[in-house]
């Protein structure tokens, strides 16, 4: 059996009051909210690292040579969904404004807890450290594991919870733009445009994690190279505020997947943009990155 060593930390958490709004505790500097620049970003993920005594990074050890790096996501409120309008979506990157249905109403969702996700899309060395098969389409250990199906996804969290005794799962749906967007209400978190020296999207294959800039809070690939499954079912936005959203149950029974891959068009990687797909199927575009909640 592989040995897997991990850092656990002990910490006390306090949790947001759900029922003041963040945009009147501005005061609380470990607070995320919506319209943050880089900057204040940064700022407010140390402040929250400092609040709740928590590393800004937390290293889990598979084997010798690999590891994977989460790194630490404040607590706060943000716009879930597009500020852009379906019908000057089409206009701006194509398709019909039908086709950004699943993107609106955009309404505040809260995220009461901190918690990591993992810095890069989990790799190919990643992968073979804790599973026996590796789907991907072209075999090279910093390439991002490719052609997964949400239920394999979810088999890698299930052992790597069982070996080490802690949780790991994929992120919400609400969690991962949260994550993505750090603050911004842009397109992507670069703006409202996106470049090849940004992103790896309408190209021929994955490239090695990492390759371009990360987000605010040190994501990187959030926008392209894969597009990566979540923890929710697929279903329709409501105008409700929400607090904490985890869609568990639909009669459906797809599962969403966010940030595009790089067969993808540019529309398909902005932050707000979501689809759903058989939970069993994936393609040579699917793979993830992983949530260890706060307990």
């Amino acid at each position: 059996m592989k040995m897997i060593k991990v850092l656990i930390v002990i910490m006390p958490l306090i949790i947001l009051n759900t029922n003041q709004s963040i945009s009147q505790t501005r005061d609380k500097k470990y607070l995320a909210f919506s319209g943050m620049t880089k900057e204040q970003a940064i700022e407010v993920q140390k402040a929250a690292a400092e609040y709740f005594n928590l590393p800004l990074n937390l290293k889990i050890t598979l084997n010798e040579t690999t590891f994977i790096e989460l790194v630490l996501i404040p607590p706060g409120e943000f716009k879930m969904g597009s500020n852009t309008s379906k019908e000057k979506t089409a206009e701006l990157f194509g398709r019909n404004a039908r086709s950004y249905d699943l993107e609106h109403p955009q309404h505040t969702v809260r995220i009461t807890k901190p918690f990591y996700i993992n810095r890069y899309e989990i790799t190919q060395s990643q992968w073979n450290a804790l599973m026996e098969n590796n789907p991907s389409p072209i075999h090279k250990p910093n390439l991002p594991v490719q052609n997964l199906s949400w239920d394999d996804c979810k088999e890698f969290c299930k052992l790597l919870s069982s070996k080490i005794g802690k949780n790991f799962r994929l992120p919400t749906e609400a969690e991962w733009e949260f994550a993505c967007r750090a603050g911004t209400r842009t397109e992507f978190y670069f703006g409202n445009e996106l470049s090849k020296k940004q992103a790896n999207y309408d190209s021929d294959a994955a490239i090695p994690v990492g390759s371009y800039p990360p987000n605010a809070w040190g994501l990187f690939d959030m926008h392209g190279n894969v597009v990566e499954w979540v923890e929710d079912y697929y279903y329709f936005y409501s105008e409700d505020s929400k607090t904490d959203p985890w869609e568990t149950e639909y009669p459906h029974g797809g599962r969403m997947l966010r940030g595009g891959g790089y067969a993808y068009k540019v529309r398909a990687l902005r932050s707000a943009y979501r689809y759903a797909h058989l939970k069993s199927m994936g393609d040579q575009n699917s793979g993830f990155r992983i949530v260890c909640p706060i307990e």
